[in-house]
């Protein structure tokens, strides 16, 4: 495995089977799964944790099934998303969970889909894309990697979503 995906060991917190899979479960229905969904998915995570495969286990895998900002998240002081207000907040978060609907294999993450619509402008030539940590850049990276977004899902982003950006940039 490689060691990106290894939880150093400075840093593992273990805990029980029975209480991984009670704090999943709940993280899951906290986000409005419906309970079959919610042990499914929790099922998955351990499973793979108890088999040894860390990188699709809860402490690697989690985080991409719950999303990074639930609504009600406030941004801290200086950080340039700090300026949106909640209802902005609100209807960016909206849009984010609508457009994650459409990614699907081989794209595993919004950013992924994001950056291959933006190159997929003719009028773009270069991306610039900023990360927080080691995991967001190399995520960034693979991203290249992937084929180009269909046409059809390309025309379905413009056609829902490509109007929003001066109300999603206003205060």
């Amino acid at each position: 495995m490689l060691k990106r995906f290894l939880v150093p060991e400075k840093d593992q917190v273990l805990v029980s089977e029975t209480d991984a899979r009670a704090a999943t479960e709940a993280i899951f229905l906290s986000m409005g799964l419906p309970v079959p969904d919610a042990r499914l998915a929790t099922d998955v995570l351990i499973t793979s944790d108890l088999r040894g495969c860390e990188s699709h286990g809860v402490s690697n895998m989690l985080r991409n099934y719950s999303g990074n900002y639930l609504p009600g998240h406030v941004f801290p002081e200086g950080d340039h998303r700090a300026r949106w207000s909640a209802e902005n907040l609100k209807f960016i978060l909206e849009k984010v969970e609508e457009i994650g609907e459409l990614v699907s294999p081989p794209y595993q993450h919004m950013p992924q889909v994001a950056t291959k619509f933006t190159i997929a402008n003719p009028g773009v030539s270069t991306v610039i894309l900023g990360a927080r940590n080691p995991d967001q850049v190399i995520r960034n990276m693979d991203t290249e990697r992937l084929p180009s977004l269909a046409g059809e899902t390309i025309d379905l982003l413009k056609q829902k979503y490509g109007e929003i950006t001066e109300y999603c940039n206003t205060q």
